[in-house]
């Protein structure tokens, strides 16, 4: 399998940025905020068990915008919602979508190494307002 690589692997421009543009979403308590620019922030690099609890909290059906936003290709996200499914044998939907999304950010984490940072991971999550996912990750 692929992953779609920026050239320079040491720069920032393979994130999309939005530090300094924090626009908090409505109806988000200041602490809730607080937080989520906490993890904006973040340089911790994200241990493998903290991903199944994020995976459960990724909107359904949002997944794909989701990895596009990490730099996988659509071929990668299709591969891994095929792996998903031909795994699950008889699951729901719902828990495919969980694995997919977990096999994903696993991934993530082993292309990314030392790079795969709350803060790296918050700015996708942002960027595809996922506000709940975002709340279930410690700075």
């Amino acid at each position: 399998t692929t992953l779609s690589r920026s050239s320079d692997t040491n720069s920032d421009t393979d994130m999309a940025e939005c530090n300094g543009h924090f626009t908090p979403p409505d109806g988000v308590s200041e602490e809730q905020q607080g937080h989520m620019q906490e993890c904006l922030k973040s340089q911790r690099v994200l241990q493998d068990d903290e991903l199944l609890r994020l995976s459960k909290r990724v909107c359904k059906g949002k997944w794909r915008q989701l990895g596009n936003s990490l730099k996988f290709n659509f071929t990668k996200l299709d591969s891994l919602a095929h792996s998903a499914a031909a795994h699950a044998g008889g699951t729901t939907e719902e828990t495919e979508e969980q694995d997919a999304v977990h096999k994903m950010l696993l991934d993530w984490v082993a292309w990314k190494g030392d790079k795969a940072t709350v803060g790296r991971l918050a700015k996708a999550l942002f960027l595809n307002q996922e506000w709940e996912a975002i709340q279930s990750l410690n700075p």
